[in-house]
């Protein structure tokens, strides 16, 4: 992570804020020094820091609701109105995740393929098509 942090910390551009917080007086003089050595501002670092942190917790979000998609993947490519029941609660939690994903991030789920870095999958249709295979179940136990 810190060397990620680095390297962006020496092309950061972007217009700043002020931010005001207190750190323990050897954090600051080791994080001084460390800022010295790579010859980056203290700020540039702690922004990159900041940005570094936020791209993995996305990579962690991006992995878990690709390892959805694929279980979708699975579930449809079988075409089974069994398969569907049987993943009923795999179902539900996988439209939660979508929906929550949807709520923070919003319906385009970046890709991490580096010949298309700027490359977006649609998310939009997850939920609804699982919506109606859930109708599906409903409909089904009413039948029992």
């Amino acid at each position: 992570m810190l060397k990620k942090a680095l390297q962006k910390a020496k092309k950061e551009e972007e217009k700043k804020v002020s931010i005001n917080f207190q750190v323990p007086l050897s954090l600051k003089e080791k994080f001084d020094n460390l800022c010295r050595e790579n010859e980056v501002s203290l700020t540039a670092l702690l922004n990159s820091l900041m940005q570094t942190a936020i791209e993995e917790d996305n990579i962690e979000t991006y992995n878990i609701i690709r390892g959805d998609i694929k279980s979708f993947d699975r579930i449809s490519d079988k075409k089974s109105n069994e398969v569907i029941i049987e993943n009923k609660d795999l179902l539900i939690s996988m439209k939660k995740r979508f929906n929550e994903y949807i709520k923070q991030k919003g319906y385009l789920l970046p890709t991490t393929n580096d010949y298309m870095p700027n490359h977006y999958e649609d998310m939009s249709m997850y939920p609804i098509i699982i919506d109606s295979w859930l109708e599906l179940i409903k409909k089904d136990e009413k039948c029992k």
